[in-house]
This record gives structure tokens, C-alpha cells and sequence, in this order.
């Protein structure tokens, strides 16, 4: 997996700017505070993904011992999917359309 180069904040707008040079400075403002929160929580959230995999069937037990005999893997990236298209549609007031849903249909989520 090819690793993410950090660069800084101008070069991040420049680029922006290089492959939309129709963008407003409103969202060039979005990208630059979504790329700024993205580098806050570049750890995975483990207690959604725990979360996920419990609702799909996982079962936690002391020690970290994971049982995965009710695991539903169809159902685990559902509910994986379902999260990412929430995220996405979250963004839709700032003028972009509702990514969420073609994130949805093209995994064949309802």
C-alpha cells in the first residue's frame, strides 16, 4: 500500500486549485478543514470497527479473545458501507451532491 506524502497546507490548496481550477474559496476551505481533522484522527476508530463487528455477529470475550462463529461478513461490510455513505451524505450541505448514496448502490446496500 503506497503511503500517504504529507505536504503542507499551500501545496495541499495549489493542488486543489491545479485539478479544479473552477473551485470557490468556500471549498477550498472544506478540503483544508476535512484534510485538517483527517490528520487529528489518523487512528482508527476501533470502537465503531468493535462495534460493527458485534452487531455483524462478532463476540468479545476477556483477554481480546474474538469469537467468529455467528460472524457475518456480508453483514460487516454492510453495516461498513452503510457508515461510509453516512459520512459522505453528512458533507452534502456544503453544496456537493449525495455521495452516500452511489457509495450504497454501488455495494448494493439498500
Amino acid at each position: 500500500m503506497k503511503k500517504h506524502k504529507d505536504i503542507s497546507e499551500a501545496q495541499f490548496i495549489r493542488d486543489l486549485k491545479t485539478v479544479c481550477p473552477d473551485i470557490t474559496e468556500e471549498d477550498i476551505n472544506w478540503h483544508v478543514n476535512l484534510s485538517r481533522q483527517t490528520v487529528v484522527e489518523k487512528t482508527m476508530n476501533k470502537e465503531l470497527i468493535n462495534s460493527l463487528m458485534w452487531k455483524a455477529g462478532a463476540k468479545f470475550e476477556m483477554m481480546n479473545w474474538v469469537h467468529y462463529d455467528d460472524f457475518d461478513y456480508e453483514k460487516f461490510v454492510q453495516l461498513i458501507v452503510e457508515e461510509c455513505a453516512k459520512v459522505a451524505d453528512d458533507r452534502y450541505d456544503t453544496g456537493f451532491c449525495p455521495v452516500g448514496s452511489f457509495i450504497k448502490e454501488r455495494f448494493g446496500v439498500k
